[in-house]
């Protein structure tokens, strides 16, 4: 039953293989409780959309792609994101910092005035960034460096 309902959303092995989501296929194919992907995998569910439009090439297989997706549930097409990163279909990346670059540019798209969108921006550029990006840099982030609770401790005194 499940190797059907993957034939039908990812397509045939060919196709698979061209769209690179054949690692995919093949790591579903051998989950150990397939009723966990069949549920996962209804029509109505985020993750059968957003892998429905990979398959049909609507949707590239890129973490810019998948992070542009906007009108779908956040964490579905972040598990799938990672799904296809540990499979290797798609670049290793940190993805703390690969979030906080995209809410931050999400809060600067929304700052109405222009004045209050160069300052935020600059204040993103040279105080969130700037500090997310060196830690990065030594390790992937936490998730409480990217919520800044590093940040804070740095500025505390002993």
């Amino acid at each position: 039953m499940l190797k059907a309902r993957l034939a039908r959303l990812l397509g045939s092995e060919p196709e698979r293989t061209t769209r690179g989501l054949q690692p995919l296929h093949q790591a579903l194919l051998a989950a150990e409780r397939p009723e966990a992907v069949i549920s996962w995998l209804q029509p109505e569910r985020p993750g059968h959309k957003i892998l429905a439009r990979l398959a049909s090439g609507e949707l590239d297989l890129s973490h810019a792609a998948l992070d542009a997706v906007t009108d779908l549930h956040r964490n579905a097409t972040g598990h799938i994101t990672a799904l296809l990163t540990a499979l290797g279909a798609l670049p290793a990346r940190d993805t703390h910092l690969a979030c906080l670059e995209r809410d931050i540019a999400a809060i600067l798209d929304r700052a109405a005035d222009p004045d209050m969108r160069r300052l935020l921006r600059r204040y993103a550029a040279w105080g969130l960034l700037r500090h997310a990006r060196g830690k990065a840099r030594q390790a992937p982030l936490t998730s409480g460096i990217r919520h800044g609770q590093t940040a804070r401790r740095d500025r505390q005194r002993p």
